[in-house]
């Protein structure tokens, strides 16, 4: 799953006032150093309209349930890994310029996919609950201070930092988990989550550029995008 619009820029952006979700494939999640082709029809990438998004992602170690309140705190016991990640977002809906994003429509939006194009994977850093691993708890408490740094063609376009994202990824976590268990669906082990952009600006690529994005310890995610 991915999460979308978990920021005030990304709210604003498409003119939305809550997250709202949509699905990830493995067809278009990529290991880092990725050549990412927007021929690729499986992808669906729109020439023109490639937003990158540096974000933070999770993998679930257990299923949760449906009818349970999550919280922060609570969420955090299901995740058995986090990676740091790079979403290519882009629509299914014609995109001349930036400001037509703002007019589609959240039920437009949710119909696209949640303007998911492809999904970039850094290296899986993984932890046990079960074996009391006090480093790995601590590095999930920390996620809202982790900060990150955009680059393209190695000219630096954007910082981030993880409180951009609903105040900390545990929280927009938790709202998943509980916007969908108000359904009746659940969160399965295995799942990989995305938490939401956490950079406060658009950045578009086309064919040609690199993009790196550093994570600092968390280390970094790097690919290409080709014709």
């Amino acid at each position: 799953k991915k999460i979308a619009a978990t920021s005030v820029m990304a709210q604003k952006s498409v003119s939305v006032d809550e997250p709202f979700h949509g699905n990830l494939f493995s067809h278009s999640t990529f290991a880092s150093g990725a050549m990412i082709s927007i021929s690729d029809t499986t992808l669906g990438l729109q020439e023109g309209f490639l937003l990158i998004e540096p974000e933070f992602a999770v993998r679930m170690n257990e299923n949760t349930e449906p009818g349970v309140v999550y919280t922060p705190e609570k969420i955090k016991r299901f995740i058995g890994s986090i990676m740091p990640s790079v979403e290519i977002a882009t629509s299914g809906f014609a995109m001349p310029e930036l400001e037509a994003f703002k007019t589609l429509g959240a039920y437009s939006l949710i119909s696209d996919n949640a303007c998911h194009g492809a999904l970039v994977l850094g290296n899986e850093l993984v932890g046990d609950y079960a074996e009391s691993d006090n480093d790995f708890e601590s590095l999930l408490d920390s996620l809202s201070e982790q900060t990150c740094t955009l680059k393209v063609n190695d000219t630096k376009l954007a910082d981030g930092v993880g409180e951009k994202v609903l105040g900390h990824p545990l929280n927009a976590l938790s709202w998943l988990a509980n916007a969908m268990g108000k359904r009746g669906e659940i969160l399965r082990k295995g799942d990989i989550i995305t938490t939401g952009v956490c950079v406060d600006k658009l950045v578009l690529v086309k064919a040609g550029d690199a993009v790196s994005v550093c994570y600092g310890n968390m280390g970094e995610v790097t690919f290409n995008v080709v014709e």
